[in-house]
């Protein structure tokens, strides 16, 4: 998009409100960035994001981006030639490593038809474990080195200790000497470059055998290394420098596991920026009450209530700006008093489309339509230029010029105080050629002008249309409400007289403006019963469609909820088939036993009995479905065992028993296949 655009619509005011909302370096980078995107399929799905995270703030009033920090300057550290980054560098880059790995975790517990798309972020994320865990083995949250990092820094470390207990050993008995105490500026050691050494007065350095290692800024005092402590202190700097030279070799080794790691690292750093970006969106919408805008491949814009997102801190209520172009009209010109609100709602729509094109909510409500724009182009305000010598007139023509050149079908194009700058009638046919060229392109156009002339023309073009900014003369105050449909009047004359001109000045100032404008004005209040009554007859029109919507969905509603009643009284029913026919072979299951174990005759027939019940009872609805559940059962599978109100796994079918083994809590359970049925959904 344009960058012009951009600044003049104050497009940087509305990144700072989403600053606010964002806790990280690496994520307010990523807003620092934000611009509006073109591609249909980008701008949907960060729509879709924005929408599904707000969904999630619902949940969930935090998410884990604690140790989130932008490590692009410490990556390129790794680079640098002559000695590994310091240890802190590898702690943010666990921190980050740690972030994602927890943004795997969180977003692949979510609902994947609920949140596919977070899911889907997630599922863009490496979890480079090997990696987050070797830092943290290496080095501590306070970014020292462990010693357990490896054997040889244990050992030296271990012997560092020892030699600084017996040079703290041999320095106490040293301080227990009188001789020595009394050339103390004070008993204590201190430490210079690593050694240990005594502060002595400098009038009793003699007293203190040893090497002077430096003098106090006063020049009273001298550090001095006792002699007896040179040879200990050698081997603690030879220690000490053995433990330098394997920090810095497991930093090395760090170093070249976070080279092998780098590209996936960029990678997750892209995708946990983008994850903090749209919870600063999400946050804003939630915290503004916004509403997602329906993005259209058609032409037509239409904002509902839309407010100016720099207003919504203010206190009290802004007038809220309903505005649509691009469907029955290409070209809005708005014409109205000063200070009465035309600007702003220039700036209101480039916003809100703007807004729209970089995947946020906008401050509006339902329905907000904007369609997917190749451009946004505008030309606000006054531009003069000191540093190019350009007039106000010269700057509005330079962009205009711009315009001209790039404007096309899918543009939107947002102009102010259109057509000033110079002679009104000159300006007035410049202004009415551009349009002409604009609407060519068939450009969506929005216009705000002073120009009488202007008022016309939307009158006599086919695809052009009036609109004013409403202003109360009784109070003399705008009331910002945008009317679409009819011209507005500056009421220049009207406000003069009620500020005290004198009324033979307005007077003659009416005559001679009646005479000017009788005849367009006559054609105007013609044409504005025309407009009105076709306003109003659209209004009923979209009002009739609403309620047409909504009884839609009411008798969808309905239909839905007697398929549900149907489905629950079907399977109530069947289960009463099926607990009718249990009881029933149950309830004779004894007797026919008994005659199974008479005579061969009578046990035949009873033996037939059976297998005619039950094959009656395997030709129910819900046993033939039973059925086809245990055919298809495996080991490891689960079934739903009403009895015990839950689901068990399979560990055997015994199909000639008609037997299923269950486990229940680690326990073996034995059931009967007319005992389960199958596992139902969300269990």
């Amino acid at each position: 998009m344009d960058e012009h655009t951009l600044r003049v619509l104050e497009f940087d005011k509305v990144r700072t409100m989403l600053l606010r909302f964002c806790g990280s370096s690496l994520g307010r980078g990523e807003v620092e960035r934000l611009g509006p995107d073109k591609d249909p399929d980008q701008i949907k799905m960060c729509l879709e994001e924005t929408t599904q995270m707000r969904r999630l703030l619902t949940e969930t009033e935090r998410l884990p981006f604690a140790g989130l920090r932008d490590i692009t300057g410490p990556l390129e550290q790794i680079h640098r030639q002559g000695r590994p980054p310091e240890p802190e560098v590898f702690r943010d880059i666990y921190g980050v490593l740690v972030v994602a790995r927890d943004f795997i975790r969180l977003f692949g517990a979510l609902a994947a038809e609920t949140y596919p798309r977070l899911r889907t972020l997630g599922e863009q994320l490496y979890d480079l474990h090997g990696l987050y865990d070797l830092i943290d083995l290496y080095i501590d949250a306070r970014n020292v080195i462990r010693t357990e990092s490896s054997e040889r820094l244990s050992s030296i470390r271990r012997a560092i200790e020892q030699c600084e207990v017996r040079i703290r050993q041999r320095v106490e008995r040293y301080l227990q000497n009188k001789t020595v105490r009394k050339a103390l500026m004070e008993p204590r050691f201190a430490l210079r470059d690593g050694r240990c050494v005594l502060p002595v007065r400098l009038e009793h350095k003699g007293s203190v055998q040893g090497i002077l290692h430096d003098t106090s800024h006063s020049g009273s005092t001298v550090y001095i290394e006792p002699t007896e402590l040179v040879q200990l202190g050698n081997e603690l700097s030879e220690r000490m420098a053995e433990e330098e030279k394997e920090e810095t070799r497991l930093l090395w080794e760090l170093t070249l596991q976070v080279r092998d790691e780098e590209t996936q690292i960029h990678h997750n750093l892209e995708i946990l920026a983008r994850i903090e970006l749209t919870w600063a969106k999400a946050c804003m919408a939630d915290t503004y009450d916004m509403v997602a805008p329906q993005m259209t491949d058609d032409r037509a814009l239409s904002i509902t209530q839309g407010c100016h997102p720099l207003l919504l801190d203010m206190d009290g209520p802004a007038v809220p700006l309903s505005l649509r172009v691009g469907e029955d009209f290409d070209t809005l010109v708005v014409t109205g008093p000063n200070t009465g609100g035309k600007t702003v709602a220039v700036k209101t729509t480039g916003l809100i489309a703007l807004m729209a094109h970089c995947g946020m909510h906008v401050p509006a409500a339902t329905p907000t339509v904007i369609p997917y724009l190749s451009g946004i182009w505008a030309d606000i305000g006054d531009e003069q230029s000191i540093e190019q010598s350009l007039s106000t007139f010269s700057a509005h023509v330079s962009r205009i010029i711009a315009i001209l050149k790039h404007a096309d079908a899918k543009s939107l194009v947002l102009m102010d105080e259109f057509g000033s700058g110079t002679d009104p009638a000159e300006g007035a046919a410049l202004a009415e050629a551009i349009l002409d060229k604009l609407a060519e392109r068939s450009a969506a156009v929005i216009v705000t002008t002073h120009i009488g002339d202007l008022k016309s023309y939307a009158y006599s073009r086919a695809r052009a249309e009036n609109a004013s900014m409403e202003f109360d003369v009784a109070s003399l105050k705008p009331t910002y409400r945008l009317s679409i449909g009819q011209p507005g009047a500056s009421n220049a004359i009207t406000i003069a007289a009620r500020l005290g001109i004198d009324s033979e000045v307005t007077g003659v100032a009416r005559t001679l403006l009646e005479r000017d404008v009788s005849e367009a004005t006559d054609l105007i209040h013609q044409m504005q019963e025309s407009r009105s009554a076709i306003e109003n007859d659209r209004e009923a029109t979209a009002k009739a469609r609403k309620e047409i919507t909504k009884l839609k969905k009411e008798q969808e509603r309905l239909v839905r909820e007697v398929r549900t009643k149907e489905k629950m009284l079907s399977d109530e029913a069947e289960r009463m088939i099926d607990e009718i026919f249990n009881s029933a072979i149950d309830s004779i299951a004894a007797p026919l036993n008994q005659l199974k174990a008479g005579p061969a005759a009578v046990a035949d027939q009873a033996q037939r009995l059976e297998t005619k019940l039950r094959e009656q009872f395997d030709h129910t609805p819900l046993a033939r479905r039973r059925q086809e559940l245990i055919s298809g059962l495996h080991k490891n599978d689960y079934v739903y065992v009403p009895r015990f109100g839950k689901a068990l796994r399979v560990t055997r079918v015994d199909k000639k028993r008609r037997r299923l083994h269950l486990t229940a809590d680690n326990l073996p359970v034995e059931v009967d296949f007319d005992d389960v049925s199958a596992v139902p959904p969300g269990q």
